[in-house]
């Protein structure tokens, strides 16, 4: 396997930890080796290939920002009027 082959599937593995129900961390583990393995038969430096390497990197990200989103909105719906809920706050200066 291509390195950069390897380092897109543990980066995709890696988000795929983060991911949220009902698909998880399972589902999204067999969706993704699905996908590297309908793949395998192209050939190493080919033009097919590069754009496969480069779809996965598209891929990636489009998951890495629906996480992002997903974390985004959890924090907008906390609940910051309690005083154990809220940030510290920088000190000011005199």
């Amino acid at each position: 396997m291509h390195v950069r082959v390897r380092q897109l599937y543990k980066d995709f593995m890696h988000v795929a930890k983060q991911y949220p129900p009902p698909l998880g961390y399972q589902g999204v583990k067999l969706k993704i080796k699905e996908q590297f393995f309908t793949r395998r038969h192209i050939e190493e430096g080919s033009r097919e290939w590069k754009l496969s390497l480069a779809w996965g990197r598209y891929e990636l990200k489009q998951m890495t920002d629906f996480l992002d989103f997903h974390r985004f909105r959890r924090l907008r719906h906390y609940d910051w009027t309690q005083e154990s809920n809220r940030p510290p706050q920088p000190p000011s200066i005199p």
